[in-house]
């Protein structure tokens, strides 16, 4: 599990949704991008009220950190389905 998650989200509907990146389309995983290991693994249970999908009830949440990071991330978007 990430350490100290940071949540970020986006606060209105019609807030572009992120490119799709085939590198994650499974459920969980590990990349390496700028030369950092990458893990990350998608969720439906992280709400947070101040999200615009969580709030419309179409949000997929995608949990991500480095091997080295103090923090992880918490990004709120469409659920990749519909991306």
């Amino acid at each position: 599990m990430a350490p100290d998650d940071v949540i970020v989200y986006p606060n209105s509907l019609d807030a572009t949704p992120s490119e799709p990146n085939p590198s994650r389309a499974a459920d969980f995983g590990e990349v390496f991008e700028n030369g950092e290991r990458v893990r990350w693994y998608y969720t439906m249970a992280r709400p947070e009220k101040d999200c615009a999908y969580c709030n419309d009830g179409r949000c997929e949440q995608r949990v991500e950190w480095a091997w080295l990071a103090k923090r992880g991330i918490v990004v709120h978007d469409r659920p990749r389905a519909v991306q």
